[in-house]
């Protein structure tokens, strides 16, 4: 099931809006492959027990770290948005190898140069890492790149798509391939209808939202400057102006709980075109007989809880609305704060899972998310102390 709907506006870029397996298919892969998480567990074990076992020989042969796979989602930049699976494995086995190579590798470094010195030989993986800067170093560690060991899955994928890239491609065709006959097929199915209404609501709502409301409805993770008109990474030091911007594509996604996105600039032109797989918890899989539950869980980490936490001005909004719901406009009166400043509280509160939200009559009602607060300490003594 696909559809595409263009905005415009004088204030925010052309938005178009799909609904597509031409990402959730790698999300699915990373989940499938990594530790339990967010994800519907009866989901993930039942994807696991329909694999063949070799599927997993061939995948830890090709790079045992599972956030390869989104990364890897990015290789086809320019495919269509809204195509199907088999028009997305087409285009994947279609790629020239050395474009494959290149998407690939500046995807995960972020530098066009650095991507183009590494791949020619001119410089080492580590040297090419040793030039980022310390801003970065989370978004390498996040990729399993730093601390630098050549050793590590990551760093040997990279080293192997250097030396070949066809092969790398040609397997990943093959695992896509048997991912979707074994298990992904079946699920895109169960997805699809709670996507389509996903989308519906996010259609209704852009016309009347600016980029920094939309952004924080769909829990993206960037920051919106309005006055500025521009677009910012959360992490790193990524700045788009909004004149920069193509266009930006949304696609719901159920699977995409690390809320990651993309950036493809066109040379020939200088824009960039934005795709936002936006996580919405609220995107139900469709069972036998008609019932239906989560595609995901909640699950918030402690340290971003502790940090929503730690700021005494959110510390106080959660107090405030422990007391008594209210929405964010009468949060700014009572506290004398902008509605900027509101907006970027609320945002972080939003992200580390401490409030709830509740439309009604054109308004946000904003209360506080109890259950995150009472399961905090035990989740925190597991993360500290659990030996696994």
């Amino acid at each position: 099931m696909t559809r595409e709907k263009l905005q415009f506006s004088p204030t925010k870029p052309a938005i178009t809006m799909a609904v597509s397996p031409r990402f959730e298919i790698f999300h699915g892969m990373r989940l499938v492959l990594a530790p339990p998480s967010g994800v519907d567990e009866r989901w993930r074990q039942n994807a696991r027990s329909r694999l063949p076992e070799n599927f997993y020989t061939r995948v830890e042969r090709l790079c045992a770290n599972p956030i390869v796979w989104p990364n890897i989602g990015d290789a086809v930049e320019h495919a269509a948005m809204d195509g199907s699976f088999f028009q997305v494995l087409k285009a994947y086995a279609e790629i020239d190898p050395a474009r494959f190579q290149y998407v690939v590798t500046e995807g995960m470094l972020h530098r066009a140069d650095v991507a183009r010195d590494a791949i020619a030989g001119r410089i080492t993986l580590k040297q090419a890492l040793e030039t980022f800067p310390e801003d970065r170093q989370a978004w390498l560690a996040f990729l399993g790149l730093f601390p630098f060991d050549s050793d590590a899955p990551m760093a040997k994928f990279l080293t192997r798509l250097f030396n070949d890239p066809e092969t790398i491609r040609d397997e990943i065709v093959r695992l896509l391939s048997e991912f979707w006959d074994c298990v992904f097929e079946d699920t895109w199915s169960s997805l699809a209808p709670s996507m389509a209404k996903s989308l519906t609501t996010l259609e209704r709502t852009i016309p009347t939202c600016t980029m920094s409301e939309i952004a924080d409805r769909t829990l993206l993770s960037v920051e919106v400057d309005e006055g500025r008109q521009e677009i910012r990474a959360n992490s790193g030091n990524y700045t788009l102006p909004f004149d920069k911007i193509d266009r930006i594509h949304f696609l719901p996604s159920a699977l995409n709980t690390n809320r990651l996105w993309m950036a493809f600039e066109t040379p020939e032109t200088g824009l960039t075109t934005l795709v936002f797989p936006y996580f919405d918890p609220l995107i139900q899989m469709e069972e036998q007989g008609g019932r239906s539950r989560p595609a995901s869980k909640d699950v918030y980490e402690p340290p971003m809880i502790f940090r929503a936490l730690g700021d005494t001005t959110r510390f106080a909004i959660v107090n405030m609305l422990a007391k008594e719901p209210m929405s964010a406009a009468e949060l700014s009166r009572r506290m004398d704060l902008t509605k900027a400043t509101m907006s970027h509280h609320v945002r972080i509160l939003r992200l580390a899972g401490l409030i709830n939200e509740e439309w009604a009559a054109g308004s946000v009602t904003l209360s506080v998310r109890r259950e995150t607060l009472e399961t905090l300490s035990d989740r925190t003594v597991g993360q500290l102390f659990d030996a696994n």
